[in-house]
């Protein structure tokens, strides 16, 4: 199943990587990221929480993305990042990652998956294809942290519920089975 993985994202395909805890989805993660390294891609490495972030070695989301808190709307990002000259760096970023990583992907909102889609689409000029044609790796497994939502009385719906998702990798939901980590 990992070498399932390595050829999809190798092949130029958006995936989601899944499984539960121990099933080797870090370490699948960090071959996919050094393969596509090798092939001299620019990959991006994030995460929804600091912690997460740090064990990959990368940011977490909002920081790369440049988004901070993500409480505006996507078009004011786009005005910020294409057009402030502070923001330079980041809109850098975004025109040049060729993938990009996001890990704990069942933590992230309905609303933060549209809205880094969009700002990806308006800061490459790209409306076309998802995310502007920044290859998407998500990783995480839906049966632990749920989406943070600003309504605590409400469950968020789950992030593949939108339409985005189901541009983007429905079709290539990677699922490791076998627990390498612990044996009883």
């Amino acid at each position: 199943i990992q070498l399932l993985a390595k050829k999809k994202v190798l092949d130029g395909n958006n995936i989601f990587l899944t499984g539960a805890a121990g099933t080797g989805k870090s370490f699948t993660t960090h071959e996919l990221v050094k393969s596509l390294r090798q092939v001299g891609k620019k990959v991006a490495l994030t995460a929804l929480t600091g912690p997460a972030a740090v064990l990959i070695g990368g940011k977490t989301l909002h920081s790369w993305s440049g988004i901070g808190y993500g409480d505006k709307d996507a078009d004011y990002y786009v005005r910020e990042i294409g057009m402030n000259n502070k923001r330079r760096r980041i809109r850098k970023r975004w025109l040049e990652t060729d993938a990009i990583v996001i890990d704990e992907v069942s933590m992230m909102s309905i609303d933060l998956l549209e809205k880094l889609d969009k700002i990806g689409k308006k800061i490459r000029e790209n409306e076309s294809i998802p995310f502007g044609g920044i290859q998407i790796i998500l990783v995480g497994d839906f049966f632990q942290l749920g989406p943070v939502s600003k309504n605590k009385n409400m469950n968020s719906p789950q992030l593949f519920n939108s339409n985005i998702w189901k541009q983007t990798v429905q079709d290539n939901v990677i699922e490791l089975e076998t627990i390498y980590r612990q044996r009883d």
